[in-house]
């Protein structure tokens, strides 16, 4: 068997999976560049996942979803969450 030296390292082909998560990751930083609330926005998915109800789950996915899509806190931010408590409502 051949040894390495610190300047020769064996070539290894990286798994698919290896490959896939290098091209996510890599997309991720462009997108946070273009868009740094994403943190925020991954952070409330998260915690969204891990709620214990489904009343948290949904409310912690519409926060996220709308940071997202709604900038600031204009008329449209007022209909998101106006519009957002009427489907929690319902669902309860």
């Amino acid at each position: 068997m051949r040894r390495c030296t610190r300047r020769q390292r064996p070539s290894v082909t990286p798994q698919p999976y290896v490959v896939r998560l290098r091209r996510h990751l890599q997309q991720l930083t462009v997108a946070l560049r273009h868009y740094p609330d994403l943190v925020d926005v991954l952070w409330l998915y998260d915690r969204a996942m891990l709620s214990n109800s489904s009343r948290d789950l949904l409310l912690e996915a519409a926060i996220g979803v709308e940071r997202l899509l709604v900038q600031g806190s204009g008329e449209n931010a007022r209909r998101f969450r106006q519009y957002g408590a009427a489907i929690i409502y319902d669902a309860n």
